[in-house]
């Protein structure tokens, strides 16, 4: 593992994530805010200027480990001990991956909103986020409902989104994923 910051490490943490090989290069545990958020991104953008990234890998790392913890600080509920934020290298391909809890009616949303994300094409991603952006309406975070937009625009798609319950009846919501220097 790569980074040298401070976690809490819970035995339960990221147990059920999706595997993917390669060298891990951080994992955050446990609850995100905006501190650990910039901590977190300052350290990403050292490790991958340290590693030579291309700028455009580099910009779309950054972009969707943005969103992905943005998305767990906003929408994270309940057991922080399963919130976990990975990201794995595997050659020259990265893997962001997180864990977190949410309410049933969160999944819900998720889910149908992922439903009509996945039913657009590249170039409808765009469009619509364009739109969303200009129009005045937007969530109570502010963002319009963008983030999984970005997400999948800035991955080419090459996300999984899989929901599940964990031992003590929790609902996670987990996203994998893959960018690589061709995204």
């Amino acid at each position: 593992m790569s980074s040298a910051f401070p976690s809490k490490q819970h035995p339960s943490s990221g147990e059920n994530m999706p595997f993917v090989s390669g060298e891990l290069e951080t994992r955050w545990c446990g609850a995100v805010g905006e501190e650990v958020t910039r901590f977190i991104i300052q350290w990403l953008e050292g490790r991958m200027n340290d590693l030579s990234l291309p700028t455009r890998q580099r910009k779309r790392i950054v972009h969707v480990s943005i969103e992905i913890l943005q998305n767990i600080h906003h929408h994270a509920r309940g057991n922080e001990d399963v919130t976990v934020f990975q990201i794995i290298r595997s050659d020259d391909v990265w893997h962001v991956q997180s864990q977190n809890e949410v309410q049933e009616e969160q999944q819900e949303i998720l889910q149908s909103k992922w439903k009509e994300w996945l039913q657009l094409s590249p170039k409808e991603w765009r469009s619509t986020q364009l739109e969303k952006l200009a129009s005045s309406e937007r969530s109570m975070h502010g963002g319009g409902g963008v983030g999984l937009n970005e997400i999948l625009r800035k991955s080419d798609g090459q996300v999984e989104l899989n929901f599940l319950t964990h031992k003590h009846g929790e609902r996670l919501v987990q996203f994998s994923v893959q960018i690589s220097p061709t995204s």
